[in-house]
């Protein structure tokens, strides 16, 4: 397990294609230890920070991962 606040999305590379819930969100703030989770949903503004220790996860309308990255 990584520590918190060092997130390497590659640990949850095979999050894309699954279902997006908050359980399943928050499991892959923890294995990839992010401090924070962003969910990025279709049509949603985000801001264009860049935070090395927050995991962003893309859904699509389906509520699939489409992308999960640090920053």
């Amino acid at each position: 397990m990584a520590t918190a606040g060092n997130c390497d999305a590659s640990r949850i590379a095979d999050a894309v294609g699954k279902p997006v819930s908050d359980e399943t969100a928050e499991g892959w703030r923890r294995q990839s230890g992010a401090r924070t989770i962003r969910i990025v949903r279709p049509g949603m503004m985000v801001t264009a920070d860049l935070r090395p220790d927050r995991l962003t996860v893309d859904v699509d309308a389906a509520g699939l991962a489409t992308r999960v990255v640090c920053g």
